[in-house]
């Protein structure tokens, strides 16, 4: 990871990428990872050679990891790496430090706001979100599973949203009483589980059982290949990863969630609309 309090900040695919990806990176993999994030422009002069020895992997190890975060290679990677570098506006993310300034403060928090949108907005995979979209809209009803204290705030605000498109929503369940929720869903049913580690055992045991009894699983998490996705049938990925060591990374997570979870409810309400205004015209036509 990036050391001190100064931060590059890099907005584009690569990095986001690589940030969705590293708490689940194996320790060669992370080595990487890590050059990159710190070597940036550095990265885009070596051949795979060069790289693979300046992490103490291999070549072959190299282009596994740049296929395991989405590139068909090496190449691919440096080339949409170039891309990034071109494109940074070449500001600094520094880290929100003791005896900062209100007015320091709120610029950081921006920043910090800015660049966990930019990069979810690089990893979100909008094909998922339509997918997810439709299912939720033929969803009788909207199941969530069990949620953390910050993912809770989040879905209550979601649900709320729910209720204008006549989408009913069952509220996650306390862990205690998970299981009991399991015997509610029924095939066909849509199973929507928020985590932003994507480690939550109790939100993965519950969309497991649920997917076995022939729900549709969606899930929110931050990181492409957490646990969570296993067992969820739509991904939806947000990247708020880096975050001030004393601020945290609520902030940035809670925003990001937000963001997708607005952008899926618009594009839910878009094809509402769209649906009863194919059926308007359609009744219209049958008139004349």
């Amino acid at each position: 990871m990036f050391s001190g309090h100064v931060h590059p900040i890099q907005q584009g695919r690569v990095f986001a990428l690589i940030h969705s990806y590293l708490p689940n990176l194996s320790p060669a993999e992370k080595r990487i990872a890590e050059y990159i994030l710190r070597n940036p422009e550095r990265s885009l002069n070596l051949g795979i050679v060069e790289m693979a020895k300046a992490c103490s992997v291999s070549p072959a190890m190299v282009t596994r990891f740049t296929t395991k975060i989405g590139f068909t290679g090496f190449a691919a990677m440096k080339a949409t790496l170039r891309v990034d570098i071109l494109s940074s506006d070449g500001r600094f993310l520094e880290d929100i430090e003791i005896g900062d300034s209100a007015a320091a403060i709120v610029e950081k928090v921006r920043d910090l706001a800015i660049l966990g949108l930019q990069d979810t907005v690089a990893t979100l995979d909008t094909s998922e979100l339509i997918r997810a979209a439709k299912a939720i809209l033929n969803a009788r009803p909207l199941f969530f599973a069990p949620a953390g204290v910050s993912s809770s705030g989040v879905i209550m605000l979601y649900q709320q949203k729910l209720i204008n498109l006549g989408i009913l929503a069952v509220p996650p369940p306390d862990h205690s009483v998970a299981s009991t929720y399991v015997s509610m869903v029924k095939p066909g049913d849509v199973v929507f589980g928020i985590s932003h580690s994507g480690a939550s055992s109790v939100a993965i045991d519950f969309l497991e059982q649920c997917q076995k009894q022939g729900a549709t699983t969606i899930c929110l998490t931050n990181y492409s290949n957490a646990p969570i996705t296993k067992v969820s049938d739509i991904h939806l990925i947000t990247a708020a990863s880096r975050a001030s060591p004393i601020f945290g990374e609520a902030i940035t997570v809670r925003i990001s969630q937000i963001a997708v979870l607005d952008a899926l409810y618009a594009t839910m309400a878009m094809m509402r609309y769209q649906q009863e205004r194919e059926l308007s015209e359609s009744g219209l036509g049958g008139e004349r």
